[in-house]
């Protein structure tokens, strides 16, 4: 379930001639001023100076960088990991690691950190971020699921619409849905993978929430409480995106559209388009307010019995005129409610981890 890990800690070695490189000193070019800072001891005792160093790979990022605050008053340096926990273990991270392979791909990591000549407790450092993940296989393709994503809102978040991705974010946490399949073939990674294949992460993003969400500070903590991590992840997606009940998801698709339109031009012609938005707008309210309570407001704001029984009656037709044209059409869509209700399943039901 873990996918991105990011730790820091202050308590690492650096052995001679260790697999870092050391970014030079950098130079303020109007001032000619060089910030160039202790990095690490070298095995004499000797400080290493650079602005920072970093060592690389497909699966971790490693820097290592001063810290400071207030007017730039030092406060040490911080060994920095970001990692994929399963692109560690296999690869690649579109399968979700076991317990057991988790704990495994830490050792794993903490290994190929020392045999690139950085001792670290990769178990003591300090959690920054951690994200975790599920894919649901869909059984449409991913664009067939946008109208359902772009309505589905996340509490204190902000909303941003790529095509094949969602994301829904603030300062501290994150909810990112996006096409795994399109994301794994823009990387070059061809085959072998379900098709459809919709990921759902939620991303935990500075070290105060994770400790907030996960009441954990360390990857040892971390690895101990996997069923902790589960339980954050489910409540998450539940109390956000997952969280409006999938009776008010009354807008239909784009499948739906086209076969109402083809339907109303076969019975209506001429002003069809127009006919048909009427129409439909008369179905929405029903399904999103109910007919008894759209009757009502028009007794409220009608000025008279006539105009209120005028308007019912348009409205009553128009909403089975719409019923009865997406009846007759040889082909009915899937609505969102239909959707809505396959992912949550397939993301959040136990059957279906």
């Amino acid at each position: 379930m873990i996918d991105t890990l990011k730790v820091f800690t202050d308590d690492f070695e650096i052995s001679d001639n260790a697999g870092v490189l050391i970014q030079p000193a950098t130079i303020d070019y109007e001032t000619g001023e060089s910030r160039n800072y202790r990095l690490f001891r070298a095995s004499n005792g000797k400080w290493v100076y650079g602005a920072k160093a970093i060592a690389n790979t497909p699966n971790y990022q490693c820097t290592i960088k001063p810290m400071f605050r207030g007017e730039g008053e030092s406060t040490g340096v911080n060994l920095f990991i970001q990692t994929s926990l399963p692109k560690v273990m296999n690869g690649e991270n579109y399968y979700s690691l076991s317990e057991t392979e988790t704990i495994e791909s830490v050792k794993k990591l903490e290994t190929d950190l020392q045999n690139r000549g950085i001792g670290l407790n990769l178990g003591d450092c300090k959690l920054s971020r951690v994200d975790a993940f599920r894919v649901a296989i869909a059984e449409n393709p991913f664009l067939t699921y946008a109208p359902l994503f772009r309505l589905l809102r996340a509490k204190r978040t902000r909303m941003t619409d790529y095509g094949t991705t969602f994301l829904w974010r603030n300062t501290q946490r994150e909810l990112c849905v996006y096409d795994k399949g399109e994301e794994m073939r823009n990387r070059g990674i061809k085959g072998g993978f379900p098709n459809n294949s919709i990921r759902f992460e939620y991303r935990v993003l500075n070290s105060k929430a994770c400790q907030k969400e996960t009441g954990t500070r360390t990857v040892r903590e971390l690895t101990n409480n996997l069923d902790g991590i589960r339980d954050v992840y489910e409540k998450a997606l539940q109390e956000s995106i997952f969280s409006i009940d999938a009776e008010n998801l009354v807008i239909v698709t784009a499948k739906e559209l086209e076969t109402g339109l083809r339907a109303y031009a076969l019975m209506y012609g001429g002003n069809f388009v127009n006919r048909f938005i009427r129409d439909l707008g008369a179905f929405q309210l029903s399904r999103l307010l109910g007919e008894e309570t759209v009757k009502a407001v028009f007794e409220a704001v009608l000025s008279n019995r006539q105009s209120v029984w005028r308007q019912s009656k348009q409205f009553d037709d128009s909403r089975r005129n719409f019923e009865f044209a997406m009846s007759a059409g040889d082909e009915v869509g899937t609505n969102l409610k239909d959707l809505f209700e396959e992912l949550r399943n397939k993301v959040l039901s136990p059957d279906n981890r």
